[in-house]
């Protein structure tokens, strides 16, 4: 299921199809998922993904309400207080922080996708270079095997007498020079198996057997398609592109700090028992009462200053009842006011250029992957024309002018040694090394070519489709190969 996640190649690019990677055996294919398994950097780009996720919850959710408690320690009214406020932003704020968080998820999606193409990139690098290694020894090897047959010819003759000695030590020269760089291409072979090795993210041990051969990917698409799937596919570019969306958000944020924020705020505060007060309420009524008989009684009479006092204890008795006394409840409505404008517009300010910014480096980047997608091309181009011109001209040509050459050396009689045969067995010597060059050529022409395809596709996001399914130029069909592929890994898995 790792592999399946880490192969998943849907861009956030709605326009985009997911990309599969070309890899044309099933051990280098097996190598692609291994090597998207175990890589550290994937791994850690796929969580920092995962990360940046669970960040869009955070921004769009309200911010904490805050509950405050009052003890009121002296009062003659209350015992304690409530009070529950909750902060509102700006309408759409939230929204707006929604959508940047996940323009930023998807800007880390793209580079670990751009993380996965290198990964496959270098992958196919070392598998190739150290194929190309394995057929080196081999053909090494088999001329070897040329130059010992006819080193036995030249044996043959010599003993003859239809040979000279010099032909004997110039054979067995050759053959010693061919031991001397079979050798030397094995000595190479530990560090190229130990950059494979950490290619597919294993620690470096044993050497790892010879790479298997593989098909060639389908004929390039037009120069003109390549660079659109570079501009429209290449994950970095994506990634630019979710950053230039993500400063958009912020713009829209940078303006709305320049509107207020709202606090509604619920309050409730528990009033005391006035029963509890009775008697000191009891007796500053009497007291009043008594001031009031002793000021108004003189002057107004005693029936009426009593029928005052009477009036207001009935008063005062009437209103001290329990259910006279409630709990106060309130609500009130808090509004910021934004008046620091010169802050307001540094902050938009600041996410306009940053915008531009990323858009700047959006179009530089486009511009050497374009560089970049060209001067593959071009590579793969030499490399296809080098590997035909060796494969079916040179290589094909040269055995059988080394094959006549032979045939005729081994037919001719001379009664002097050295008279005319030592020219023809500088013929047969130089042809041999002429092969030897040219099927070396061709392991390098394959090897470069199917490096400068693992470039190109790095940088257009993966591999282009052939029109229709028909032989290769290395004669091999091409609706035969196997991609590496989500879809595929997910249902093997």
């Amino acid at each position: 299921m790792i592999a399946a996640i880490l192969l998943c190649a849907a861009l956030a690019v709605p326009s985009v199809d997911a990309p599969s990677f070309h890899a044309g055996s099933d051990e280098l294919r097996q190598y692609l998922v291994e090597a998207s398994e175990n890589t550290p950097e994937l791994k850690a780009k796929y969580l920092e993904w995962e990360a940046l996720l669970e960040r869009v919850p955070q921004v769009t959710s309200l911010e904490d309400p805050m509950l405050t408690y009052t003890q009121f320690l002296e009062s003659d009214q209350r015992k304690y207080g409530l009070r529950l406020e909750q902060k509102f932003p700006w309408f759409g704020t939230l929204r707006a922080r929604g959508d940047k968080a996940l323009a930023e998820a998807d800007a880390a999606l793209s580079r670990f996708y751009a993380a996965r193409n290198e990964v496959f990139a270098a992958v196919k690098r070392a598998y190739f270079v150290y194929w190309a290694l394995g057929e080196s020894i081999k053909i090494t090897e088999e001329q070897a095997g040329i130059v010992s047959n006819v080193e036995e010819l030249v044996k043959s003759r010599y003993g003859l007498g239809l040979a000279s000695q010099s032909e004997l030590f110039r054979v067995e020269i050759e053959k010693d020079k061919l031991e001397g760089m079979r050798k030397g291409l094995e000595q190479s072979r530990g560090s190229l198996s130990a950059r494979l090795a950490v290619a597919l993210g294993r620690d470096v041990g044993d050497e790892l057997p010879w790479p298997q051969t593989a098909d060639f990917p389908p004929a390039l698409p037009a120069e003109a398609d390549v660079l659109n799937s570079v501009r429209g596919a290449n994950p970095g570019v994506a990634s630019l592109q979710h950053m230039v969306e993500s400063w958009e958000k912020e713009v829209v944020l940078a303006k709305k700090k320049g509107y207020p924020d709202f606090s509604v705020e619920f309050g409730y505060d528990d009033m005391k028992d006035m029963k509890s007060y009775e008697k000191r309420m009891n007796a500053a009524l009497a007291s009043e009462s008594a001031r009031m008989f002793a000021q108004d009684a003189p002057v107004n009479g005693v029936g009426p200053t009593v029928g005052n006092i009477a009036y207001n204890a009935a008063q005062d008795f009437y209103l001290r009842t329990p259910g006279d006394v409630r709990d106060d409840v309130m609500v009130s409505l808090r509004v910021s006011v934004p008046i620091w404008r010169n802050r307001i517009k540094a902050g938009v300010t600041e996410a306009q250029l940053m915008k531009e910014s990323a858009q700047h480096e959006k179009h530089r980047l486009e511009l050497a992957l374009q560089s970049g997608a060209k001067e593959a091309m071009f590579a793969i181009q030499d490399a296809q024309r080098r590997y035909v011109l060796y494969k079916e001209s040179l290589v094909t040509k040269e055995f059988k002018s080394y094959e006549s050459l032979l045939s005729e050396y081994g037919a001719q009689v001379d009664t002097e040694p050295g008279t005319g045969i030592a020219a023809d067995f500088m013929d047969i010597q130089n042809s041999i090394k002429a092969l030897l060059e040219f099927q070396l050529e061709q392991v390098r022409a394959a090897r470069d070519w199917q490096v400068a395809v693992a470039d190109l596709e790095m940088l257009m996001g993966g591999p282009w489709v052939a029109a229709e399914a028909g032989p290769a130029r290395d004669g091999t069909d091409s609706a035969a190969r196997v991609p590496v592929d989500a879809a595929t890994i997910a249902a093997e898995k």
